[in-house]
């Protein structure tokens, strides 16, 4: 009988669950066990209950017998004329061709005083003197049915009056009952008789039925084995069924051609696969979909997500530039000189601030029109451009003034980069300006603050130096640069500010 159909859950799976995990007894097991209780128990209880019912129809008969050779050895004595006497009973128990099985023979007179005894059975002769002190007093055979003496019952003892004239020979002898006529009663005779054999037959019919029951459960146990195994196999193909369902798999439709509840749980468990292997597909096909819109949805976000950012840095940009020349507005300018101070700072690295102011641009407005003002506006944010370093920020901070911040620059790089965008701006003049009025007479003016000459404590400050060096430069006669000093004065503003005229390098 195989075991093996189950199935390792714990595959790929981690440790079993409790339902899952192999049962201790096998239900083929317990239903083989059952079947067989159920059949040897009956078995051996009819063969027991036959056994018992033989050896009570075995004893009444032997109880019969003794009562039959008891009333004709009765008969036997009644027919004696002389009297009931020692002599007389001992004669006529002599003469008579008594039993073999007969174990002892008494003879008492009406009052009970024996008249006879020949015991041939001395161990019969004992077990009924045995029987007779147990009694006591009551210890005389009543008239009647026999008794059963003995472990094994084969020792009947029967007792019957004499009559005379003696009984008629029929169904009331047996029974002990005399029929209602006048006679005289002679005395009693109680006899023994031994069945020797009747203990053994009982013994060997008591082997060969249970021989027999042990036999025919030998013989079912084969059946039973098939009966279970057929009964419990589709069972087991559920079990395996339902354990690749759980785990995801489409397991093949149970095969059970049986008519009764198995073949209905079967039938059902097939429908139920297949509802849930649709319900499945179903879910898959749904999945796959969701997934399909998720994604495209998701792509659309992603494609909105990018437009949203291009116009919220088109909105940052707008916001931080300014519209016309496309630099850095005045916000961004104020954040982007904090930055840059506080990295200088951080980094104790140097900081320039560069402003200047376009010199006759109220008279270029009011000559060509604002027009040719904001060409020359965006002119000169181009120069600043084009003069501006890698990392140097650019803006136009308010009218026609603009700044360039200079980060890591010393003096030096401050005045070199000045200086170029000085050239730029007046090419880009000749450029816009030369068959006009306003020829040669748009000029730029420029103050330069540095930070490590400055002696500033914030980039508002240092943008301030920078202012009132544009200041003195726009004071002093224009178009030229003015380095904003500190150590050139205590208090008076002119003698801290350098207005060599060689500073202007044009």
């Amino acid at each position: 009988m195989t075991t093996h159909w189950l199935k390792n859950p714990s595959d790929g799976f981690g440790p079993p669950s409790p339902s899952m995990a192999r049962p201790r007894i096998l239900l083929q097991h317990k239903m083989l066990l059952w079947l067989l209780v159920f059949v040897a128990v009956p078995t051996f209880a009819c063969v027991w209950w036959v056994s018992n019912m033989t050896g009570h129809a075995m004893s009444r008969h032997h109880s019969r017998n003794v009562a039959l050779l008891t009333h004709a050895l009765a008969a036997s004595l009644a027919t004696h004329s002389d009297g009931m006497n020692a002599a007389v009973v001992e004669s006529k128990l002599r003469v008579l061709n008594i039993d073999q099985r007969l174990s002892f023979v008494s003879v008492t007179d009406p009052s009970h005083h024996l008249l006879f005894r020949h015991a041939l059975d001395a161990q019969a002769w004992v077990t009924y003197q045995q029987w007779r002190d147990a009694a006591g007093h009551a210890a005389i055979v009543d008239v009647g049915a026999p008794v059963i003496l003995g472990r094994t019952g084969d020792l009947a003892v029967h007792r019957v009056p004499i009559w005379d004239p003696p009984l008629v020979f029929s169904s009331q002898m047996i029974t002990g009952l005399p029929m209602k006529e006048s006679r005289r009663l002679l005395g009693y005779i109680t006899i023994g008789m031994n069945e020797p054999g009747l203990s053994q037959s009982l013994s060997e019919l008591w082997v060969a039925q249970f021989t027999g029951a042990a036999v025919i459960c030998l013989l079912l146990l084969p059946v039973a084995v098939l009966l279970v195994r057929k009964t419990v196999q589709p069972l087991v193909q559920l079990f395996n069924a339902s354990l690749a369902l759980a785990e995801g798999e489409v397991p093949l439709p149970v095969s059970v051609n049986r008519q009764d509840e198995i073949g209905l749980l079967a039938d059902a468990f097939n429908y139920m696969t297949v509802k849930l292997t649709t319900a499945r597909e179903l879910q898959h096909h749904a999945q796959e979909e969701l997934e399909r819109k998720v994604a495209l949805r998701t792509k659309e976000l992603e494609h909105l997500n990018e437009q949203l950012e291009r116009t919220a840095r088109q909105f940052e940009t707008l916001a931080a530039t300014d519209p016309l020349t496309s630099v850095a507005n005045r916000r961004a300018i104020g954040d982007a000189l904090q930055h840059a101070y506080y990295d200088a700072k951080r980094w104790k690295s140097d900081l320039a601030c560069v402003m200047l102011d376009i010199d006759g641009f109220k008279q270029l407005n009011d000559t060509l029109g604002h027009l040719m003002g904001d060409q020359v506006l965006q002119q000169t944010a181009r120069a600043l451009t084009r003069a501006s370093r890698g990392g140097d920020v650019a803006g136009r901070y308010g009218g026609d003034e603009f700044v360039l911040l200079l980060p890591r620059a010393d003096e030096e790089a401050a005045i070199a980069v000045a200086i170029r965008l000085g050239e730029l701006f007046t090419r880009e003049m000749q450029t816009l300006l030369g068959d006009t009025v306003m020829n040669n007479k748009v000029t730029m003016s420029m103050g330069v603050a540095i930070m490590s000459q400055a002696n500033v404590r914030d980039s508002e400050q240092l943008l301030a130096k920078a202012d009132h060096a544009l200041y003195r430069a726009k004071k002093t006669g224009k178009n030229k640069i003015v380095i904003y000093n500190a150590a050139e004065g205590q208090e008076s503003t002119i003698e801290i500010i350098s207005t060599n005229s060689s500073a202007s390098p044009w």
